[in-house]
């Protein structure tokens, strides 16, 4: 990207100044709304982007079951049955092949209002994943994640939720993970028909120098929370060396169908906003 970028992050005590020439990509998603990101297969037509293509990523299912698509410029992404082998649904922007030490990301966020049939979702619920970081290819040895996800509470309310976990079974697609560590944003549950900026950054490490952290910011007020400020593994604790940031999905949509067949029988769609996405650092 040929631009003059200053970036200020505050991580913990590390307070970083980025100038200069960085990579990255960025969309504002000002394309024509009849544009419905879609292929046969998995995979989606590229969305256009003046720093290079990246893919829109299902899994399984037509654009009847999920789909991302254009409307009032903004990027939409919508489930509404669970295609992948009837037990989950996904749509995902998919970052691959990279060899990342450090990522920030900034997107607008909107959490529609049809969204309260989750919140009435009658038992807590842990998987609706929002961003999601591999450190680690498929099939490798000592692969590491961390998500961020929407977690709906026993007392109906919506909250944001980071943790960091290794992968220690299952097939591509269905991993089985276990829980390295977790927080949960509860000092305030999240407002339903407003958008939101968020600020993420990621910086791999181990249990001393790893770091997440996510701001949100209110785009009338331009009030900013810090929501996440975590210095803990982001790369497995068994590995021999740090493992980089490998593939990368900022903008995502996965939950099962449990989820997905309860919102539609509020009359409701399963479904996030986004906008003005920028991610540099790869």
């Amino acid at each position: 990207m040929n631009k003059l970028l200053v970036f200020l992050i505050v991580v913990g005590f590390v307070t970083e100044v980025r100038k200069g020439v960085a990579d990255g990509i960025s969309w504002d998603f000002n394309v024509p709304e009849t544009s419905i990101l879609e292929v046969s297969g998995t995979q989606a037509d590229r969305l256009i982007s003046p720093e290079g293509n990246h893919s829109i990523w299902y899994e399984a299912g037509t654009s009847t079951d999920r789909k991302a698509w254009i409307y009032k410029d903004t990027l939409r992404m919508s489930l509404y049955n669970a295609a992948i082998g009837g037990t989950k649904g996904r749509a995902q922007l998919q970052l691959s092949d990279l060899s990342a030490t450090q990522l920030v990301q900034d997107v607008s966020v909107y959490f529609p209002s049809g969204l309260s049939a989750y919140q009435s979702y009658p038992s807590s619920n842990g998987w609706f994943t929002l961003a999601e970081y591999f450190m680690g290819a498929l099939g490798t040895e000592n692969r590491f994640r961390v998500t961020l996800s929407l977690v709906k509470s026993t007392a109906s309310e919506l909250y944001f939720r980071v943790s960091g976990d290794i992968r220690t079974g299952g097939t591509a697609g269905n991993g089985i993970w276990q829980e390295v560590w977790s927080d949960v944003y509860d000092n305030a549950p999240i407002s339903l028909g407003n958008w939101l900026t968020l600020t993420f950054g990621l910086q791999t490490g181990d249990d001393s120098s790893g770091k997440f952290i996510l701001d949100a910011t209110d785009p009338i007020t331009s009030a900013t929370v810090r929501l996440f400020d975590i210095t803990n593994w982001t790369y497995h604790p068994s590995a021999t060396s740090p493992i980089p940031v490998t593939s990368y999905n900022p903008l995502k949509l996965y939950t099962s169908k449990s989820i997905i067949d309860w919102i539609n029988s509020q009359g409701e769609v399963t479904e996030i906003v986004f906008d003005n996405l920028t991610v540099q650092g790869f």
